[in-house]
Protein backbone atom coordinates (compact mmCIF):
# COMPACT_ATOMS: atom_id res chain seq x y z
CA UNK A 1 0.00 0.00 0.00
CA UNK A 2 1.18 3.67 -0.28
CA UNK A 3 -0.07 6.49 1.11
CA UNK A 4 -3.30 7.87 2.03
CA UNK A 5 -3.90 9.86 -1.58
CA UNK A 6 -3.27 6.71 -3.30
CA UNK A 7 -4.57 2.56 -3.90
CA UNK A 8 -3.78 -0.65 -5.32
CA UNK A 9 -6.20 -1.03 -8.18
CA UNK A 10 -7.38 -5.02 -7.16
CA UNK A 11 -7.89 -5.72 -11.08
CA UNK A 12 -4.51 -4.22 -12.31
CA UNK A 13 -2.44 -4.14 -9.70
CA UNK A 14 -1.37 -0.80 -10.20
CA UNK A 15 -1.12 1.93 -7.72
CA UNK A 16 -3.28 4.95 -8.70
CA UNK A 17 -4.73 8.14 -7.28
CA UNK A 18 -7.75 7.62 -5.81
CA UNK A 19 -8.55 10.50 -8.10
CA UNK A 20 -8.82 7.35 -10.55
CA UNK A 21 -11.52 5.37 -8.71
CA UNK A 22 -15.19 5.91 -8.28
CA UNK A 23 -16.25 6.74 -4.97
CA UNK A 24 -19.04 4.38 -3.01
CA UNK A 25 -22.72 6.34 -2.20
CA UNK A 26 -22.14 7.26 1.44
CA UNK A 27 -22.97 5.06 4.22
CA UNK A 28 -25.35 5.41 7.51
CA UNK A 29 -22.39 7.64 8.70
CA UNK A 30 -21.97 9.52 5.99
CA UNK A 31 -18.66 8.63 4.99
CA UNK A 32 -18.13 7.56 1.40
CA UNK A 33 -15.12 4.76 0.04
CA UNK A 34 -12.65 4.31 -3.32
CA UNK A 35 -14.11 1.19 -5.40
CA UNK A 36 -11.83 -1.69 -5.28
CA UNK A 37 -11.14 -1.52 -8.80
CA UNK A 38 -9.72 1.46 -11.07
CA UNK A 39 -11.84 3.13 -13.13
CA UNK A 40 -10.86 1.31 -16.48
CA UNK A 41 -10.62 -1.65 -14.55
CA UNK A 42 -14.46 -1.08 -13.79
CA UNK A 43 -15.80 0.07 -16.93
CA UNK A 44 -14.24 -3.30 -18.45
CA UNK A 45 -15.95 -5.28 -16.07
CA UNK A 46 -19.47 -3.67 -16.91
CA UNK A 47 -18.42 -4.43 -20.33
CA UNK A 48 -18.26 -7.51 -20.02
CA UNK A 49 -21.21 -8.42 -17.55
CA UNK A 50 -23.45 -6.40 -20.34
CA UNK A 51 -22.08 -8.77 -23.16
CA UNK A 52 -22.27 -12.33 -21.68
CA UNK A 53 -26.28 -10.88 -20.88
CA UNK A 54 -26.06 -12.73 -17.37
CA UNK A 55 -26.18 -9.23 -15.38
CA UNK A 56 -28.92 -8.30 -17.91
CA UNK A 57 -30.88 -11.36 -17.17
CA UNK A 58 -30.38 -11.58 -13.85
CA UNK A 59 -31.44 -7.77 -13.26
CA UNK A 60 -34.58 -8.47 -15.16
CA UNK A 61 -35.52 -11.63 -12.90
CA UNK A 62 -35.38 -10.08 -9.94
CA UNK A 63 -37.31 -7.20 -11.39
CA UNK A 64 -39.87 -9.83 -12.00
CA UNK A 65 -39.92 -11.53 -8.66
CA UNK A 66 -39.91 -8.14 -6.82
CA UNK A 67 -42.72 -6.06 -8.37
CA UNK A 68 -43.96 -4.25 -5.41
CA UNK A 69 -40.88 -4.19 -3.42
CA UNK A 70 -39.76 -2.02 -6.50
CA UNK A 71 -42.92 -0.41 -6.58
CA UNK A 72 -43.40 0.68 -3.08
CA UNK A 73 -39.39 1.80 -2.70
CA UNK A 74 -39.90 3.72 -5.83
CA UNK A 75 -43.01 5.47 -4.53
CA UNK A 76 -41.15 6.22 -1.19
CA UNK A 77 -38.36 7.89 -2.56
CA UNK A 78 -40.78 10.01 -4.87
CA UNK A 79 -42.40 11.63 -0.98
CA UNK A 80 -39.15 12.20 0.24
CA UNK A 81 -37.84 13.62 -3.08
CA UNK A 82 -40.78 15.47 -4.34
CA UNK A 83 -43.02 16.33 -1.22
CA UNK A 84 -40.17 16.62 1.61
CA UNK A 85 -41.97 14.47 4.03
CA UNK A 86 -40.29 10.91 5.26
CA UNK A 87 -42.60 7.70 4.71
CA UNK A 88 -42.96 7.58 8.28
CA UNK A 89 -44.75 11.04 8.36
CA UNK A 90 -46.49 9.79 5.22
CA UNK A 91 -47.73 6.40 7.75
CA UNK A 92 -49.07 8.42 10.02
CA UNK A 93 -51.58 10.76 7.66
CA UNK A 94 -52.53 7.48 6.31
CA UNK A 95 -53.29 6.10 9.67
CA UNK A 96 -55.11 9.41 10.92
CA UNK A 97 -57.31 9.38 8.07
CA UNK A 98 -58.33 5.48 8.03
CA UNK A 99 -56.62 5.18 4.87
CA UNK A 100 -59.48 6.77 2.93
CA UNK A 101 -59.41 9.30 0.80
CA UNK A 102 -60.32 12.64 2.90
CA UNK A 103 -63.09 13.99 0.34
CA UNK A 104 -64.58 11.40 -1.00
CA UNK A 105 -64.00 8.24 1.30
CA UNK A 106 -62.52 5.63 -0.86
CA UNK A 107 -60.29 3.34 0.14
CA UNK A 108 -56.71 2.91 -1.22
CA UNK A 109 -57.43 -0.70 -2.24
CA UNK A 110 -60.39 0.99 -4.67
CA UNK A 111 -58.25 3.17 -6.26
CA UNK A 112 -56.08 2.26 -9.63
CA UNK A 113 -52.40 2.71 -8.44
CA UNK A 114 -53.48 1.56 -4.61
CA UNK A 115 -52.41 4.19 -2.70
CA UNK A 116 -54.00 7.87 -1.80
CA UNK A 117 -52.10 10.81 -3.57
CA UNK A 118 -50.37 13.32 -1.62
CA UNK A 119 -52.22 16.50 -1.91
CA UNK A 120 -50.17 19.96 -1.57
CA UNK A 121 -50.40 23.47 -1.90
CA UNK A 122 -49.59 24.69 -5.48
CA UNK A 123 -48.09 28.20 -3.96
CA UNK A 124 -46.09 27.00 -0.74
CA UNK A 125 -45.66 23.30 -1.20
CA UNK A 126 -47.10 22.32 1.87
CA UNK A 127 -48.59 18.74 1.92
CA UNK A 128 -52.01 19.19 3.11
CA UNK A 129 -53.43 15.70 2.77
CA UNK A 130 -54.44 12.39 1.20
CA UNK A 131 -56.88 11.96 -1.79
CA UNK A 132 -57.43 9.50 -4.55
CA UNK A 133 -56.69 10.88 -7.62
CA UNK A 134 -59.79 11.67 -8.85
CA UNK A 135 -60.43 14.49 -6.22
CA UNK A 136 -56.54 15.26 -6.76
CA UNK A 137 -57.01 15.98 -10.27
CA UNK A 138 -60.63 17.89 -9.77
CA UNK A 139 -58.58 20.09 -7.07
CA UNK A 140 -55.68 20.89 -9.85
CA UNK A 141 -58.60 21.51 -12.41
CA UNK A 142 -59.91 24.01 -9.99
CA UNK A 143 -56.93 25.73 -9.51
CA UNK A 144 -57.26 25.61 -5.89
CA UNK A 145 -59.80 28.13 -6.37
CA UNK A 146 -62.29 28.29 -2.78
CA UNK A 147 -64.62 30.52 -5.32
CA UNK A 148 -64.48 28.10 -8.33
CA UNK A 149 -65.27 25.60 -5.86
CA UNK A 150 -68.39 27.37 -4.73
CA UNK A 151 -69.57 28.29 -8.30
CA UNK A 152 -69.46 24.87 -9.00
CA UNK A 153 -71.45 23.97 -6.06
CA UNK A 154 -74.22 26.37 -6.99
CA UNK A 155 -74.62 25.37 -10.55
CA UNK A 156 -74.73 22.11 -9.58
CA UNK A 157 -77.98 23.32 -7.30
CA UNK A 158 -79.60 25.28 -9.35
CA UNK A 159 -79.29 23.65 -12.77
CA UNK A 160 -81.93 21.08 -13.93
CA UNK A 161 -81.09 18.06 -15.65
CA UNK A 162 -81.27 16.58 -18.82
CA UNK A 163 -84.18 14.24 -18.21
CA UNK A 164 -86.84 15.57 -16.22
CA UNK A 165 -88.21 13.70 -13.46
CA UNK A 166 -92.05 12.99 -14.52
CA UNK A 167 -93.48 12.22 -11.25
CA UNK A 168 -92.67 15.50 -10.26
CA UNK A 169 -95.29 18.04 -11.57
CA UNK A 170 -92.95 21.19 -10.50
CA UNK A 171 -90.01 19.33 -12.85
CA UNK A 172 -92.74 18.04 -15.29
CA UNK A 173 -92.43 21.16 -18.02
CA UNK A 174 -89.48 23.07 -19.95
CA UNK A 175 -89.41 26.53 -20.95
CA UNK A 176 -88.08 27.47 -24.73
CA UNK A 177 -85.34 28.87 -23.54
CA UNK A 178 -84.43 25.51 -21.04
CA UNK A 179 -84.93 23.47 -24.63
CA UNK A 180 -82.32 25.86 -26.65
CA UNK A 181 -79.71 25.52 -23.97
CA UNK A 182 -80.08 22.21 -23.79
CA UNK A 183 -80.29 21.23 -27.55
CA UNK A 184 -77.86 24.14 -28.27
CA UNK A 185 -79.68 25.41 -30.71
CA UNK A 186 -80.98 29.12 -31.75
CA UNK A 187 -84.70 29.90 -29.80
CA UNK A 188 -85.77 31.63 -32.57
CA UNK A 189 -85.66 28.34 -34.73
CA UNK A 190 -86.75 26.53 -31.91
CA UNK A 191 -90.02 28.75 -31.62
CA UNK A 192 -90.47 28.47 -35.34
CA UNK A 193 -90.71 24.53 -35.07
CA UNK A 194 -93.11 24.17 -32.32
CA UNK A 195 -95.55 26.90 -34.14
CA UNK A 196 -95.50 25.24 -37.72
CA UNK A 197 -96.16 21.59 -35.65
CA UNK A 198 -98.16 22.90 -32.88
CA UNK A 199 -95.91 21.12 -29.90
CA UNK A 200 -96.21 22.68 -26.75
CA UNK A 201 -99.00 23.50 -24.24
CA UNK A 202 -99.96 26.81 -23.64
CA UNK A 203 -99.99 27.51 -19.88
CA UNK A 204 -99.92 30.93 -17.55
CA UNK A 205 -96.48 32.71 -18.24
CA UNK A 206 -96.26 31.11 -21.80
CA UNK A 207 -95.76 27.77 -23.57
CA UNK A 208 -94.20 24.67 -22.12
CA UNK A 209 -93.35 21.44 -23.10
CA UNK A 210 -92.45 18.13 -21.82
CA UNK A 211 -89.80 15.25 -22.46
CA UNK A 212 -91.56 13.92 -25.10
CA UNK A 213 -92.11 17.36 -26.78
CA UNK A 214 -88.60 17.77 -26.07
CA UNK A 215 -87.41 14.60 -28.28
CA UNK A 216 -90.19 15.64 -31.09
CA UNK A 217 -87.89 19.20 -31.56
CA UNK A 218 -85.18 17.33 -31.72
CA UNK A 219 -85.98 15.19 -34.64
CA UNK A 220 -87.64 17.93 -36.72
CA UNK A 221 -84.71 19.68 -36.04
CA UNK A 222 -82.10 17.23 -37.33
CA UNK A 223 -84.69 17.13 -40.32
CA UNK A 224 -84.64 20.91 -40.60
CA UNK A 225 -80.70 21.02 -40.95
CA UNK A 226 -80.78 18.16 -43.37
CA UNK A 227 -83.35 19.58 -45.81
CA UNK A 228 -81.31 23.13 -45.65
CA UNK A 229 -78.28 21.08 -46.89
CA UNK A 230 -80.09 19.29 -49.16
CA UNK A 231 -81.38 22.19 -51.09
CA UNK A 232 -78.34 23.15 -52.24
CA UNK A 233 -78.46 20.64 -54.31
CA UNK A 234 -81.76 20.54 -56.08
CA UNK A 235 -80.92 18.20 -58.60
CA UNK A 236 -79.51 15.10 -56.21
CA UNK A 237 -81.47 12.61 -55.00
CA UNK A 238 -81.01 11.75 -51.36
CA UNK A 239 -81.15 8.57 -49.46
CA UNK A 240 -80.59 6.81 -46.52
CA UNK A 241 -76.62 5.15 -46.73
CA UNK A 242 -76.70 1.44 -46.85
CA UNK A 243 -75.55 0.40 -43.06
CA UNK A 244 -75.57 4.20 -41.57
CA UNK A 245 -79.33 4.44 -41.84
CA UNK A 246 -80.23 7.62 -39.61
CA UNK A 247 -76.56 8.58 -39.73
CA UNK A 248 -75.38 9.25 -43.33
CA UNK A 249 -77.61 10.13 -46.32
CA UNK A 250 -76.00 9.61 -49.65
CA UNK A 251 -76.72 11.18 -53.91
CA UNK A 252 -76.93 9.82 -57.22
CA UNK A 253 -74.34 12.42 -57.57
CA UNK A 254 -71.90 10.93 -54.98
CA UNK A 255 -72.63 13.72 -52.61
CA UNK A 256 -72.34 12.28 -48.41
CA UNK A 257 -74.26 14.26 -45.65
CA UNK A 258 -73.08 13.22 -41.91
CA UNK A 259 -76.86 14.04 -40.08
CA UNK A 260 -76.90 15.60 -36.50
CA UNK A 261 -76.74 13.03 -34.06
CA UNK A 262 -75.51 11.73 -30.35
CA UNK A 263 -72.34 9.68 -30.79
CA UNK A 264 -70.31 8.10 -27.73
CA UNK A 265 -67.33 9.93 -27.02
CA UNK A 266 -64.37 9.45 -24.35
CA UNK A 267 -63.76 13.46 -24.69
CA UNK A 268 -66.94 14.27 -22.28
CA UNK A 269 -68.15 13.36 -18.96
CA UNK A 270 -71.38 12.02 -20.15
CA UNK A 271 -69.57 9.55 -22.65
CA UNK A 272 -71.86 11.02 -25.46
CA UNK A 273 -71.37 14.17 -27.48
CA UNK A 274 -73.65 15.67 -30.42
CA UNK A 275 -72.04 15.81 -33.52
CA UNK A 276 -73.62 19.06 -36.42
CA UNK A 277 -75.08 18.17 -40.03
CA UNK A 278 -72.03 18.28 -42.55
CA UNK A 279 -71.21 17.58 -45.54
CA UNK A 280 -68.60 15.09 -45.82
CA UNK A 281 -65.24 15.74 -48.15
CA UNK A 282 -63.82 13.31 -49.69
CA UNK A 283 -59.82 12.82 -50.55
CA UNK A 284 -58.52 10.57 -53.46
CA UNK A 285 -56.20 7.82 -52.85
CA UNK A 286 -53.25 6.59 -54.82
CA UNK A 287 -55.91 5.35 -57.72
CA UNK A 288 -57.60 8.67 -57.90
CA UNK A 289 -60.62 7.25 -56.11
CA UNK A 290 -62.89 9.16 -54.26
CA UNK A 291 -63.38 8.08 -50.45
CA UNK A 292 -64.95 9.45 -47.24
CA UNK A 293 -64.28 8.04 -43.62
CA UNK A 294 -67.47 6.82 -41.75
CA UNK A 295 -67.83 6.87 -38.02
CA UNK A 296 -69.31 3.77 -36.51
CA UNK A 297 -69.44 2.41 -32.90
CA UNK A 298 -66.02 4.86 -32.00
CA UNK A 299 -64.58 3.40 -35.04
CA UNK A 300 -63.47 5.13 -38.20
CA UNK A 301 -63.22 3.24 -41.75
CA UNK A 302 -62.45 4.40 -44.90
CA UNK A 303 -64.89 3.61 -47.74
CA UNK A 304 -64.91 4.12 -51.44
CA UNK A 305 -67.52 6.33 -52.90
CA UNK A 306 -68.37 4.86 -55.93
CA UNK A 307 -69.23 1.77 -53.45
CA UNK A 308 -71.44 3.46 -51.58
CA UNK A 309 -73.21 5.16 -54.53
CA UNK A 310 -73.95 2.31 -56.50
CA UNK A 311 -74.71 -0.13 -52.51
CA UNK A 312 -77.22 2.56 -51.84
CA UNK A 313 -78.82 2.70 -55.04
CA UNK A 314 -79.05 -0.35 -57.35
CA UNK A 315 -77.87 -2.66 -54.36
CA UNK A 316 -75.03 -5.22 -53.51
CA UNK A 317 -71.87 -5.76 -55.49
CA UNK A 318 -71.59 -9.25 -57.02
CA UNK A 319 -68.52 -11.10 -56.01
CA UNK A 320 -65.18 -10.53 -57.96
CA UNK A 321 -66.56 -7.69 -59.37
CA UNK A 322 -65.53 -3.86 -59.09
CA UNK A 323 -66.84 -0.14 -60.03
CA UNK A 324 -65.87 0.91 -63.38
CA UNK A 325 -65.70 4.96 -64.48
CA UNK A 326 -67.56 4.92 -67.51
CA UNK A 327 -66.03 8.37 -69.00
CA UNK A 328 -62.44 7.11 -66.76
CA UNK A 329 -62.28 9.84 -64.54
CA UNK A 330 -62.41 8.33 -60.87
CA UNK A 331 -63.52 11.35 -59.12
CA UNK A 332 -67.07 11.28 -60.90
CA UNK A 333 -69.29 9.24 -59.02
CA UNK A 334 -72.63 9.59 -60.45
CA UNK A 335 -74.75 7.14 -60.43
CA UNK A 336 -74.99 7.19 -64.17
CA UNK A 337 -70.88 7.19 -64.88
CA UNK A 338 -70.64 3.97 -63.00
CA UNK A 339 -70.89 0.33 -63.97
CA UNK A 340 -69.91 -3.16 -62.85
CA UNK A 341 -66.61 -4.77 -64.23
CA UNK A 342 -65.26 -7.98 -63.19
CA UNK A 343 -62.17 -8.69 -62.38
CA UNK A 344 -61.37 -10.33 -65.58
CA UNK A 345 -62.18 -7.49 -67.51
CA UNK A 346 -60.46 -5.41 -65.04
CA UNK A 347 -56.98 -7.14 -65.66
CA UNK A 348 -57.53 -7.32 -69.51
CA UNK A 349 -58.48 -3.41 -69.95
CA UNK A 350 -55.55 -2.57 -67.79
CA UNK A 351 -52.88 -4.39 -69.45
CA UNK A 352 -54.31 -3.54 -72.78
CA UNK A 353 -54.30 0.47 -71.72
CA UNK A 354 -51.89 0.87 -69.13
CA UNK A 355 -52.21 4.70 -67.91
CA UNK A 356 -48.78 5.24 -68.39
CA UNK A 357 -47.56 9.16 -68.97
CA UNK A 358 -49.27 11.66 -69.29
CA UNK A 359 -52.67 9.82 -69.09
CA UNK A 360 -51.84 8.91 -65.76
CA UNK A 361 -54.28 11.00 -63.59
CA UNK A 362 -50.98 11.78 -60.80
CA UNK A 363 -49.21 12.81 -64.33
CA UNK A 364 -47.29 16.42 -63.57
CA UNK A 365 -45.98 16.47 -66.85
CA UNK A 366 -46.85 15.64 -70.85
CA UNK A 367 -44.70 12.85 -72.99
CA UNK A 368 -43.40 15.87 -74.91
CA UNK A 369 -41.89 17.45 -71.89
CA UNK A 370 -40.38 14.04 -70.87
CA UNK A 371 -39.09 13.88 -74.60
CA UNK A 372 -37.63 17.00 -73.66
CA UNK A 373 -35.72 15.94 -70.22
CA UNK A 374 -34.07 13.41 -72.49
CA UNK A 375 -32.76 15.61 -75.07
CA UNK A 376 -31.66 18.11 -72.73
CA UNK A 377 -29.51 15.93 -70.27
CA UNK A 378 -28.42 14.05 -73.40
CA UNK A 379 -26.92 17.14 -74.18
CA UNK A 380 -24.96 17.06 -71.22
CA UNK A 381 -25.50 21.14 -70.69
CA UNK A 382 -28.10 20.28 -67.69
CA UNK A 383 -27.81 18.14 -64.78
CA UNK A 384 -30.70 16.23 -63.11
CA UNK A 385 -31.52 18.68 -60.20
CA UNK A 386 -31.73 21.58 -62.40
CA UNK A 387 -34.31 19.67 -64.29
CA UNK A 388 -36.28 18.65 -61.65
CA UNK A 389 -36.72 22.10 -60.48
CA UNK A 390 -37.57 23.77 -64.22
CA UNK A 391 -40.35 20.78 -64.51
CA UNK A 392 -41.65 20.95 -60.70
CA UNK A 393 -40.49 17.84 -60.24
CA UNK A 394 -38.45 15.33 -57.84
CA UNK A 395 -34.96 14.01 -59.02
CA UNK A 396 -35.68 10.77 -58.66
CA UNK A 397 -38.71 11.29 -61.22
CA UNK A 398 -36.14 12.84 -63.75
CA UNK A 399 -33.71 9.54 -63.33
CA UNK A 400 -36.90 7.32 -64.45
CA UNK A 401 -37.61 9.40 -67.21
CA UNK A 402 -34.28 9.21 -68.54
CA UNK A 403 -34.25 5.09 -67.88
CA UNK A 404 -37.45 5.05 -69.49
CA UNK A 405 -38.73 3.66 -66.28
CA UNK A 406 -41.54 5.94 -67.08
CA UNK A 407 -42.79 7.93 -70.11
CA UNK A 408 -41.60 4.93 -72.30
Amino acid sequence: MGDANTKVCKGCGVEKPLSDYYWSAPNKYGKRYPQSYCKPCFNKQVKERKKDGRYKEKSKQYRKENKEKIRLQNYRNKIERVYGITFEQYQQMVESQGNKCYICGVRAEETPKGVLSIDHCHQTDAVRGLLCDRCNTALGNFDDSIENLSKAIEYLRTKERWIISEGDPKKRYLRIGEISSMLKRNTKKIRKITLENGIGHKRSGGYFFTNDDLRLIEELLKLDEVATYTSEYEDEVFTDLKGHEGAYIISNYGTIISCQREIDSDQTESGKKIVPTIVLRPSLDQYGNARVILRTNKRSKAHQVARLVWESFMGEIPKNHSIKHINGINPDNRIDNLTLESRVDLRKRQKKNPKRGETNWQAKITNAQAQEIREKFASGKYKQCELADEYGISRPAVNRIIKRISYK
